[in-house]
């Protein structure tokens, strides 16, 4: 597994493969594929999926944790 340390800016990341990942830390109205996702909460992304991350509101960090 990989992990990626988002420092509570605004962005969008565009999966390449269909992964399960998992959101820890800051709360930044995750939205994959136009759906909420909860934070410290899972998912999966289908290749071509974006996660659209907003501004942190709480805690400045967000981990985002990668299966493979």
């Amino acid at each position: 597994a990989a992990a990626i340390e988002v420092p509570g800016v605004a962005m969008r990341l565009r999966f390449l493969h269909d992964t399960a990942f998992a959101l820890t830390g800051a709360d930044m109205q995750a939205m994959l594929a136009g759906q909420p996702i909860p934070a410290n909460w899972r998912a999966f992304a289908r290749a071509g999926e974006e996660l659209v991350l907003g501004h942190a509101r709480r805690n400045p960090k967000l981990r985002i944790a990668l299966v493979g």
